[in-house]
């Protein structure tokens, strides 16, 4: 068989350029773009929200605001991106827009934000709820630091007195 049938039978191959440089004896070499790539991240100050003593008869919403620090190392070279996102569970409620504060079996409804308007309710992305989201595009140990904001909302009249507390667990997606 000469060269030509060959050609000609391999340019019916989806892989023709390879295997025409291997059959001329050449090496083909895949190049591969550098990339920057989040190798760990680790929330080094987690949010926690303290309220006070709530006031079910005030003419005004209980607030809080927290401040959180995570650290990832961001490793390689490139020219890309490399994103990380913070989110947050339900907690006790049953969606991220009716999380509950407990004392034994009694209730208190409360709201965590990302935003100080106190508009975007913080959760997982879905159901109509937020995440945090920050980029990097050079190598090295990376810190980041934000906010997130709470609200108990005024004219919770059935609210017995007691000790609240609800659990969130915040996840960091890389």
């Amino acid at each position: 068989m000469n060269i030509q049938i060959w050609i000609s039978l391999l340019k019916q191959s989806r892989h023709f350029h390879t295997l025409l440089l291997l059959m001329l004896g050449l090496t083909k070499i895949n190049s591969v773009e550098a990339a920057l790539t989040l190798s760990s991240c680790s929330i080094t100050t987690p949010p926690s929200l303290s309220f006070g003593t709530y006031n079910p008869l005030s003419s005004s919403d209980d607030t809080a605001n927290s401040q959180f620090t995570f650290s990832c190392t961001v490793s390689g070279s490139g020219t890309n991106s490399v994103t990380a996102t913070l989110s947050a569970s339900i907690g006790s409620g049953t969606s991220y827009s009716t999380r509950v504060m407990k004392s034994g079996t009694n209730e208190l409804t409360y709201y965590i934000y990302r935003d100080s308007n106190r508009s975007q309710i913080m959760g997982d992305g879905t159901s109509s709820s937020y995440t945090l989201s920050t980029s990097w595009n050079t190598a090295g140990s990376k810190q980041w630091q934000s906010n997130i904001y709470g609200k108990i909302p005024k004219n919770q009249y059935n609210v017995v007195p007691g000790s609240y507390s609800d659990s969130i667990t915040w996840t960091i997606t890389y």
